[in-house]
């Protein structure tokens, strides 16, 4: 009887456990979505790279277009200040 009732127990918490765990909600996940192949580092990479060959007006111009299409404002005022200083040698 005490051996019946312990194995009804631990069924009825494994059970319990089992139905807690599928009722937690799970996070998605989010995937980086790549701009024009470029994200990131990568930007500021080829943007190097053209500097050092001194490809100034190319570089301009990639860096116009990663002004436009930043969505974050800090990340939007950075890039605006390393294009000011870029015009200075283009």
């Amino acid at each position: 009887m005490m051996v019946e009732n312990a194995l009804l127990i631990l069924l009825a918490l494994m059970l319990g456990g089992a139905v807690s765990l599928l009722a937690i909600p799970r996070e998605k996940k989010r995937h980086e979505v790549a701009r024009d192949g470029d994200v990131g580092l990568d930007q500021y990479a080829d943007l190097v790279k053209l500097v050092m060959n001194g490809e100034m007006r190319e570089a301009l111009k990639r860096l116009r277009n990663y002004v436009e299409k930043e969505t974050s404002a800090e990340k939007r005022r950075l890039l605006k200040q390393v294009e000011t200083e870029l015009r200075k040698y283009v």
